[in-house]
């Protein structure tokens, strides 16, 4: 079964669509029960950080997503979330990085695909081809010691996913990435279930 968190969210429908396209069992929830029976745990995108820090903690899914031992994969926002801070924001602190300001990256063009450069150690790729993702970010995770992929921007490198141990994250969204994404999906579930 795989959970994705309710929460103050977005893209939690067009993900049940493709899952439900793969033939995959999903449900919507923010209960513990659920989440700590579940076969993989999807934190999705948000778009308000503090309402949705505010709901995590409500839910107490915080402290859940520190201690559930289900591998979890977190998307664009749903990422930056589990980091120790977003900007100026404390976050969840699941993962030693710091996000920043996507303002700060001067041709960086939110709501577009961007190619990304997949490394050999990435576990997260079955294809190492699946380059082209839709990126719609308001932060960024500079590239650091647990990227697995990245996409450059101003001739700096961003980091596109990050493997933590039971944490997969991607700084795009594979539900509006099209083929690709749906690929993404399947081949990240597949290695999972």
């Amino acid at each position: 079964m795989i959970t994705i968190i309710k929460y103050h969210s977005t893209g939690s429908e067009e993900l049940g669509k493709i899952f439900k396209e793969l033939g995959c069992d999903y449900e919507y929830s923010n209960q513990e029960k659920c989440l700590c029976q579940s076969d993989l745990i999807i934190l999705p995108d948000c778009v308000n950080i503090a309402a949705s820090l505010r709901k995590l903690r409500l839910y107490n899914i915080t402290n859940l997503l520190k201690v559930v031992k289900r591998p979890l994969l977190a998307i664009n926002m749903g990422l930056n979330l589990l980091c120790d801070n977003i900007g100026e924001t404390k976050g969840i602190g699941l993962l030693p990085l710091n996000s920043r300001p996507a303002d700060e990256l001067g041709e960086f063009k939110k709501g577009q695909f961007y190619s990304v450069n997949v490394r050999d150690s990435a576990r997260i790729f079955h294809d190492k081809s699946e380059t082209g993702f839709y990126f719609m970010n308001s932060f960024y995770i500079p590239e650091n010691q647990l990227s697995t992929s990245d996409i450059q921007i101003d001739g700096r490198k961003i980091t596109a996913t990050i493997e933590y141990g039971k944490v997969s994250g991607v700084q795009f969204n594979p539900e509006k990435s099209g083929e690709k994404g749906v690929e993404f999906l399947k081949n990240f579930i597949s290695g999972i279930i």
